[in-house]
Parts: structure tokens; sequence; C-alpha cells
């Protein structure tokens, strides 16, 4: 079965008050290169995410973007990275000098950086969340595969199309080959002939 190397899928599903979305898209490239953008707090599941891709997809430069939004009810734990926050800051005030302009960094502008506060269940099942965030990846995974072997249809029509008239072309030139020197040998004598003629009429 022709596949082809590009293809996207999506899956996106709410269990038990846990909300994933995953995207997954596919480019050509020589070997199996897979980068998984997700919440810092699913980092262990990396390798189960990436164990199952490469269990179906064997080539190309795979993304895969993760979104998580929890609504169930519960006990909830903030937590700060502040090894992220502190590198965030650095990062503005290098900004800062470096173009020379006011640092308008504020508490609240630095909570909004990406991962620098997390919001944790304390009921939290990391076994739990990685099976739903699992069965959703796999959904993702069946649509991207469902659209890279339609594409892949559509390209294996197209080159058997193209394969045929391919055949036709090379049946005629078959056909018309033993042809050619005669025919050019007749074209041929006949020029000697409209010569020989001219250069009659012109002594006479």
């Amino acid at each position: 079965m022709l596949r082809s190397m590009t293809g996207y899928g999506k899956g996106e599903r709410t269990i038990e008050g846990h909300y994933f979305k995953f995207e997954i898209k596919s480019v050509n490239h020589r070997y199996l290169d897979i980068s998984i953008r997700m919440p810092r707090q699913f980092q262990y599941m990396e390798d189960k995410f990436k164990n199952m891709i490469s269990d179906k997809i064997t080539r190309g430069k795979i993304e895969v973007f993760v979104n998580y939004e929890c609504y169930s009810e519960g006990q909830y734990e903030v937590h700060v990275n502040k090894s992220l926050a502190k590198i965030y800051k650095e990062a503005y005030e290098s900004i800062s000098e470096l173009l020379n302009i006011e640092n308008d960094l504020t508490v609240s502008n630095l909570t909004k950086a990406t991962d620098v506060i997390l919001l944790k269940s304390m009921d939290e099942d990391e076994e739990k969340l990685t099976e739903i965030a699992c069965s959703v990846l796999d959904e993702a995974l069946d649509r991207i595969l469902k659209m890279k072997t339609e594409e892949g249809s559509k390209l294996s029509q197209d080159i058997l199309l193209k394969n045929e008239e391919i055949l036709k072309r090379l049946t005629d030139v078959e056909q018309i080959a033993p042809l050619v020197p005669v025919e050019y040998k007749e074209r041929l004598m006949k020029r000697l002939d409209e010569f020989i003629k001219n250069e009659t009429l012109d002594e006479s």
C-alpha cells in the first residue's frame, strides 16, 4: 500500500474532566524524526507517545502538539517553576539592554509565560492520565494514517496514468521507428533530384 509522506490528524476528547487535544503533522523526510510540544507536567509521557507513533509511522518529520485542560472538581496545587521564571526574567533584561528599551516586565506578565505556573490536581493519577492521553493520541494517529493512505491512493493513480501515457508513447515510437530511415531516404533523394534539375537548368 502506497502512503503519502505528508498528512495531518487531530484527536480531542474530554474524559472524566480531563481534556486532551493532539494534532499531528507529517512532512517528507528521509528518516523518522519526531518532535512533541506539550505541557511540561506531561514530559514523563513523551517516550510512550514516541513509541506509539513509531509503531505506525516509519518515515517523515513528525510534529505533535498537545493541549490539555482540566475540568474535574477536586483539590489543586499551584506549582511555580522558579528556575524557568528566572530564565524568562533574564531574557527580558537582556532584550531591554540590547535594544535600549524600557524593561516593563511585571509579575503578571511573567506568570503568563509558558509553564512558569502549573496547576496540578492533588488526586492526579499519572497512570490514568497516560491512558486517557494515549487513547486521544491513537485517535489522531488513525486520522493521519487515513489521510496519508487516501493521498497515497491518489498518488498511485496518478503514477499509473502517467505510466500508461509513457507506454503509449513508447508503442507509437516503436511503430514509427522502422519507417524513419525509409522516409528520411526518400526525402533526401527528392532533394537530390531537385538539386540535379536546377543544376541542369542553369547550365542550359
